[in-house]
This record gives C-alpha cells, structure tokens and sequence, in this order.
C-alpha cells in the first residue's frame, strides 16, 4: 500500500505524526545505546556519535532512511535537488536536531523532576512547533535551514499499518 503510494505521488506531504514517530525511534535506539555508558560524559559522546551514525551515516548508506524512517517508509531528500542530500547538508541537519535530541536525553535521564526535563527540551520543540506555523505545512525548522524534506519511500516496514492490523485481527479474535 504504501509503496503504491510513493509511486503515484513522489513528493507527496508525510503526515507530521509519522515524522514523529520515526524520531521516536531514532531517538530510543540512540538514548538506549548511550544509556549503556556508566559515566555521564561518555553518555554525551556515545550519544552524538551514534546519532551521527545512525542519522548522517546510514542515511547516506541506506538511499535516505535511518532506522525509524525505515520503520515508517520515509526518506529524506535535498528539497532542491530531489535526491539523497550530501553529507555536508546532512551533518547540518542533524547537527540541529541531535542537539536537541542530545538535551532531551540529559533532561530525561539526569534531572530529577518534570520542569527539569521540560526545559530542555525547548529546543526540540520549537523545532516540532515550527512545522505547525510555517508556510509549507510540515517543515520543521532544521528541514527548512537545510532545505530537506521527508517524502514517502518504497522500501520500509510499515510498522504503524502493520500494528494497525495485528491490533484489528486481535479484536475480532476477541470478539469485538
């Protein structure tokens, strides 16, 4: 289904909560990863390192996918060129939302209490919020500075439509 959808419509707009839901991904697998480091500075640079792997490396090595835009058949491109953005402009965007994402992590692992793990992540969402106010509806603020965007992929794994069925076949097995 989903690659009969990125056939006919290319550059079709992907909906924001799957963008979402792949960086949730992403973000897990790196925060696990890192979380396996005892001592906190070695968190920091586990962390960065494996964001860049995941989301600047494999990109590149993986036609546009990390592991949750796999997870969701999405891919990134240069917005200008429609292909698979070089890695210059990758390390640009990620370098933007791995900080972010690298902040969240010390607030959801090292700070005691909610508004200590509120603050910051400030940061990630101004950039979440910039795809709700501007002009092109979607574009977060590091895919608007870097000129990317996120279009459906052939290839994936359509976890959401895959959950989304196992959750129905489990239904009428109950009875419901």
């Amino acid at each position: 289904m989903d690659s009969e959808r990125s056939r006919s419509q290319p550059l079709a707009e992907v909906p924001l909560e799957r963008r979402v839901y792949a960086f949730a991904i992403d973000f897990a697998a790196v925060a696990l990863l890192a979380g396996a480091a005892a001592i906190p500075l070695l968190q920091v640079l586990v962390f960065a390192a494996a964001w860049l792997g995941l989301r600047v490396y494999a990109v590149l090595r993986y036609r546009g996918q990390s592991l949750g835009r796999w997870a969701f058949n999405l891919k990134v491109i240069d917005g200008r060129r429609g292909t698979l953005p070089d890695s210059g402009i990758l390390l640009q965007r990620e370098g933007l939302t791995g900080v972010g994402a690298l902040l969240a992590a010390i607030g959801l692992t090292q700070l005691p209490n909610p508004i200590g793990f509120g603050i910051p992540c400030i940061p990630l969402a101004a950039d979440l919020l910039f795809a709700f106010a501007s002009e092109q509806r979607g574009q977060t603020f590091h895919d608007s500075y870097t000129r990317t965007t996120i279009v459906w992929a052939e290839r994936g794994y359509s976890l959401d439509e895959r959950l989304k069925r196992w959750v129905d076949e489990a239904r009428n097995r109950l009875g419901r």
